[in-house]
């Protein structure tokens, strides 16, 4: 079992398919469940945990935090700061097109 903040990982082993509580709280948004690699459907269960449907077998539980307003915020900080970036050396730029001009 590994519990970090966006990141939580359990195994298990059962000789029949069963449903599985955990004690995190249901919170549907950005949260991402998937057993053995594949995704899962969070259910919300006793109003206000988790619960999956496991099959039988061995199989590796994966809940992972991925909201997409972070992945938008990223990519819109990220397309602004080479925007900035690219109008301070325009602005570098023509302040040195205008000293060469007033050199010459």
């Amino acid at each position: 079992m590994k519990n970090d903040n966006d990141l939580i990982q359990y195994t298990s082993t059962s000789a029949t398919p069963q449903f599985a509580v955990f004690s995190e709280i249901y919170y549907e948004a950005g949260w991402k469940a998937t057993i053995d690699g594949k995704d899962a459907p969070i259910i919300k269960t006793n109003y206000l945990l988790r619960g999956l449907s496991v099959p039988a077998g061995q199989h590796a539980i994966e809940f992972k935090f991925e909201p997409a307003s972070f992945y938008k915020g990223k990519k819109i900080t990220s397309i602004f700061s080479m925007l900035l970036i690219a109008l301070v050396i325009a602005g570098f730029g023509m302040e040195w097109w205008k000293n060469r001009k007033a050199v010459a």
